[in-house]
C-alpha cells in the first residue's frame, strides 16, 4: 500500500473488553471470540500493583530525559538489551505498508535476564541486561512492575493455549523459560510539517505469542480492522492492551489474528508507552492446531525479524 492511500482512522465501536476477574469458562470464551474478530482486546482488574506501574512509567520518564549522550552510552547491544535511538528501527517486514521511513520513536528496551552462571548466555539475544544507574532506583523499578505482568501474561498465556485445545504439558514446556520482552517507549508530538508515512511505530505486527501494553492517556494506538479502517485505542493506564502476535497466530491455524497495528502521536503531548512480550523459549515449535500450515520455530522466525528491522543487526 503506497504511504499516499493509507486510510484515516475513524471512529468505531470500543474494542472487546474482558474482566479477568470472571470465571475461567468466560475469559477462553472471551479470548477466542476477540482474537478471531479483532486480534485485540482490553483487559480490566489485571495483576497490576498501581504503584509499580506508576514508578515504572516515572522510572522510564526519568531515563528518556537524561541528555542523548548519556542515554547513547546505553546504546542497544547484541543480545537486544539497551538504549533504541530515533530512527534506528524501521518496520521493513510490515505485511501491511511498504515501509520507507524510521521510526520516530525512541526506547529502553529490556529482556529476561541472563547471567554468567545460565547456560544460555552467548547464544543469540541471550545475555545481561544493562541499567540505567543515572535513575534511582531504575533496576527496582522495573523488575516491581515485570513482575506484575509476567502474573498476568503467565494466566493469559494458559487461556489461550486451552481456547485452542492445546494441552498444558505444552505450556511447561514453552514457557518454564520464556523469552520475554519489556520496552520502555516515547514517543514526541508529531509536528504539522510531519510527512504523511511518518510514524512513532509504523504498520507492523508482533512477532511473538502475546503482547500486553500500558500506556498513557495522550493516546495514539491505531489497529486496522477486518474493514481495513484504523481504530484509535483507548484504554486507561489501569487497564491493559493485550493483543495475539504472529507466532500464536501460527499456531491457531488462522483461527486468531495478528491486527497490524501503528501509533501516530497526534495528541501535541508526549506518550509514553511500557510494552511487555511475553513469548515462548527459543525452541519452540509451532505446529498449526488446524490446517496444514508448515511448523514454525519460534527463534528463526525472530531472528529473521530483527535482522532485518534493526540497523544494529544489519548483515547477521
Amino acid at each position: 500500500m503506497k504511504p499516499a492511500e493509507m486510510p484515516v482512522t475513524v471512529k468505531h465501536p470500543a474494542l472487546p473488553t474482558i474482566d479477568l476477574a470472571s470465571a475461567e469458562k468466560e475469559i477462553v470464551a472471551a479470548l477466542d471470540s476477540a482474537f478471531s474478530e479483532v486480534g485485540f482486546c482490553i483487559c480490566n482488574n489485571a495483576y497490576l500493583d498501581p504503584e509499580s506501574r506508576e514508578s515504572a512509567f516515572a522510572a522510564s520518564r526519568a531515563f528518556h530525559k537524561l541528555p542523548l549522550s548519556v542515554k547513547n552510552s546505553y546504546a542497544i547491544n547484541s543480545a537486544h538489551r539497551g538504549y533504541i535511538s530515533p530512527k534506528s528501527s524501521t518496520s521493513r517486514t510490515s505485511s501491511v505498508a511498504k515501509v520507507q521511513r524510521p521510526n520516530t520513536s525512541e526506547s529502553f528496551m529490556l529482556m529476561h535476564e541472563v547471567l554468567e552462571n545460565d547456560p544460555r548466555l552467548g547464544k543469540p539475544l541471550q545475555g545481561p541486561n544493562q541499567w540505567a544507574q543515572e535513575v534511582p532506583g531504575f533496576q527496582d523499578k522495573m523488575t516491581a512492575y515485570w513482575q506484575d505482568v509476567n502474573c498476568t501474561a503467565r494466566k493469559l498465556a494458559k487461556l489461550c493455549l486451552k481456547a485452542l485445545g492445546i494441552e498444558i504439558g505444552l505450556y511447561e514446556a514453552w514457557f518454564r523459560q520464556p523469552t520475554e520482552f519489556l520496552r520502555l517507549l516515547h514517543y514526541w508530538p508529531e509536528v504539522p510539517e510531519e510527512p504523511q508515512d511518518s510514524f512513532g511505530s509504523a504498520p507492523h505486527t508482533d512477532h511473538g505469542f502475546l503482547t500486553l501494553l500500558v500506556q498513557d492517556r495522550v493516546g495514539g494506538l491505531e489497529v486496522k480492522v477486518q474493514d481495513g479502517s484504523w481504530v484509535e485505542v483507548t484504554a486507561t493506564p489501569d487497564q491493559i492492551i493485550v493483543n495475539a502476535a504472529d507466532w500464536l497466530a501460527h499456531l491457531s491455524g488462522g483461527r486468531w489474528r495478528s491486527s497490524p497495528h501503528r501509533v501516530k502521536n497526534r495528541s501535541g503531548h508526549h506518550r509514553y508507552s511500557l510494552a511487555y512480550f511475553f513469548d515462548p523459549c527459543m525452541e519452540a515449535e509451532a505446529v498449526p492446531v488446524m490446517g496444514d500450515g508448515e511448523p514454525l520455530v519460534y527463534s528463526d522466525y525472530l531472528l529473521s525479524r530483527f535482522n532485518t528491522n534493526y540497523s544494529y543487526r544489519e548483515g547477521r
